[in-house]
């Protein structure tokens, strides 16, 4: 599987090895809100015109049916080690049309902080993470034959957080049966959630490799982390439009506030037109 998938991305890369000239901002609509993707450092996106990579990750992707996927990338320099490292970007459906408001971060913001990191060390995490991996398998056209054997989860840690982000670190192994052999992959993950505009984001990058000495996260927490970055600088907003977005929430939000608009709408012009018809 691994094999099948380094070839797909190699042969991606002889292909579009000249797109690197220039950063690429890829826009996503939330709701009504656009925000803006940079590329994670040293990586490229997964676009339709790389063929048989790009169809294998929507299937993969379509296997999550909880989550909206934006975008995937590849960082072309691991293979030069043998190494699958790649990064993606996603919302969970239930909340991609809805703007939080400032106390509702936070609250999401606590969620992770006292929620989330005792889920991700509990037996059912691992039992999820389990089926989620079997079905991916079932569904992939190039892992026909190979049976899953079991998933073990290595180490769980927190990395960084601040007032709209949190971030960690989970290492894991994954056995499988392919014809004659049993083989045990390794794999790195550095991701979790951060806020743009009131939209809770979700950025992940991944570390793949064949063996536990190899699990090293110096590579996707530096990414990670860049990336988060670039993507707040991608999307600040100045004083205007933060003002503006404010106003059209208030009108949105509260019925009252909505009315009395309309009633200054009417009054304004009508008082002007009184005021040059004297």
């Amino acid at each position: 599987m691994k094999k099948i998938l380094l070839s797909l991305i190699f042969l991606s890369q002889i292909a579009y090895s000249n797109t690197r000239e220039q950063e690429h901002i890829y826009p996503i609509l939330m709701g009504n809100t656009t925000i803006n993707l940079p590329e994670p450092p040293n990586t490229i996106r997964i676009t339709p015109e790389m063929g048989e990579l790009y169809l294998m990750l929507e299937r993969h992707d379509a296997q999550d049916t909880r989550n909206q996927y934006f975008a995937n990338y590849f960082n072309f320099n691991g293979l030069q080690e043998g190494r699958d490292q790649s990064c993606s970007v996603f919302t969970s459906k239930r909340i991609i049309d809805k703007t939080l408001s400032k106390d509702q971060i936070t609250e999401v913001r606590h969620l992770f902080e006292n929620e989330f990191s005792s889920l991700l060390e509990s037996a059912e995490f691992e039992k999820e993470v389990s089926r989620i991996e079997q079905k991916q398998l079932d569904a992939n056209a190039h892992t026909v034959g190979v049976q899953f054997l079991g998933l073990k989860i290595l180490g769980i840690n927190k990395i960084f957080s601040d007032e709209k982000s949190y971030f960690y670190e989970l290492k894991k192994s994954t056995t499988t049966q392919q014809l004659d052999n049993t083989v045990t992959d390794y794999s790195l993950n550095v991701g979790g959630m951060m806020m743009v505009k009131g939209k809770f984001l979700n950025i992940n990058c991944y570390d793949n490799v064949n063996s536990p000495e190899k699990l090293d996260s110096t590579w996707a927490k530096n990414t990670v982390l860049a990336w988060k970055t670039k993507i707040e600088q991608a999307n600040q907003q100045n004083i205007v439009e933060t003002t503006w977005q404010t106003f059209i929430d208030l009108i949105k939000d509260n019925f009252w506030f909505r009315w009395i608009f309309i009633l200054l709408l009417f009054l304004i012009p009508k008082r002007i037109f009184i005021k040059f018809k004297q």
